[in-house]
């Protein structure tokens, strides 16, 4: 809900996992945050508002502050078209990114620098079974040829064996 904030929520979950002592949250917006940061960044989650222009705004505020073999994760990226936008163009669209993972609609990253051909050919290879991946949960949500279903009854059948 607009105006709402997860911050109670964030701490109790970090508490739980038992790592709340290790992490460091900074509530602002990304943009008032990223003006005063001066810390290297390990792992760049990015997960706000799902407009093209905000989530690449978010990314490009932030990446001067990536390690050289940060984690880049951005939530959504197979349910929101723009979101899904800035993924192609600035991680998958740029040769500085490569490992790419996905689990339900998050895709993540890792930047690197120079690469040699069976890396580039590895990357080549994450961005394709990426590429099946979204093919396959948008089949999935949208039920297309009753895939869901189809899945689901293959899936309840597995139990009973």
């Amino acid at each position: 809900n607009p105006g709402e904030t997860t911050e109670p929520a964030l701490r109790a979950n970090l508490a739980r996992a038992g790592v709340a002592d290790q992490v460091e949250v900074v509530v602002g917006t990304s943009a008032d945050v990223a003006a005063r940061w001066r810390e290297p960044v390990s792992l760049l989650w990015i997960d706000g508002d799902h407009s093209y222009e905000a989530a690449r705004k978010d990314f490009e505020l932030w990446e001067p502050f990536l390690l050289p073999d940060a984690s880049v994760a951005f939530h959504d990226t197979f349910v929101f078209p723009h979101v899904e936008r800035v993924v192609r163009e600035l991680l998958i669209g740029s040769d500085r990114y490569d490992a790419f993972e996905y689990a339900d609609t998050t895709t993540a990253a890792r930047r690197r620098a120079a690469r040699g051909a069976s890396a580039r050919l590895a990357r080549r290879a994450s961005i394709a079974r990426r590429s099946l991946y979204g093919t396959r949960l948008r089949a999935y949500d949208s039920n297309t040829l009753g895939y869901a279903r189809v899945r689901d009854g293959l899936g309840r059948l597995a139990r009973f064996r």
